[in-house]
């Protein structure tokens, strides 16, 4: 499957989206890799939600921009934004050996400074701060896009997204 770049920067990072581009393998079709997970998830966000819907549309927007910076810095692959959290995969669709640090290292950024400057800019705003719960599941899973055109995603299928949803 070759996706056009602009789609591909959906959920890669520009490295990641032209070495996809580049490689003569079909890199997004179903592969069984080595990966690690990093779930996000808010706390008590059906509140917040439930009392000004409009205002925690915001916040949540802008701390998920926050989290997929931390994950695309490490060429992490954003699979979505479910609900009121984040969920990626490191180590998909480009292997790599290091797949655990960097999740472990886009978590520790996730939950330190980007929710404490997402904080500070609600502070700013008059909004309540945020809170996240965070876990990184490793094993192996099945990785490639998923979806029909003109909607598609990535996904990693196994006991990783599966406990690392679980656990948050």
């Amino acid at each position: 499957m070759r996706l056009p770049r602009e789609q591909l920067l959906q959920f890669l990072s520009p490295a990641t989206a032209d070495a996809v581009l580049a490689s003569p393998e079909d890199l997004l079709r179903g592969r069984r890799l080595e990966v690690s997970v990093l779930c996000c998830d808010v706390a008590d966000f059906r509140a917040l939600a439930e009392a000004d819907p409009e205002a925690a549309l915001d916040s949540l927007n802008l701390l998920l921009a926050a989290i997929a910076r931390a994950i695309l810095a490490r060429d992490g692959t954003l699979m979505s934004f479910p609900g009121d959290g984040a969920l990626a995969v490191f180590g998909a669709p480009i292997a790599t050996d290091d797949h655990r640090e960097r999740a472990t290292e886009a978590e520790a950024e996730i939950t330190g400074l980007s929710v404490a400057t997402v904080n500070l800019e609600l502070a700013e705003r008059g909004a309540g701060p945020l809170e996240i719960s965070t876990a990184v599941r490793s094993g192996p899973a099945l990785a490639g896009a998923i979806g029909a055109a003109p909607r598609w995603e990535y996904a990693a299928i196994g006991a990783a997204t599966s406990r690392a949803v679980a656990e948050v």
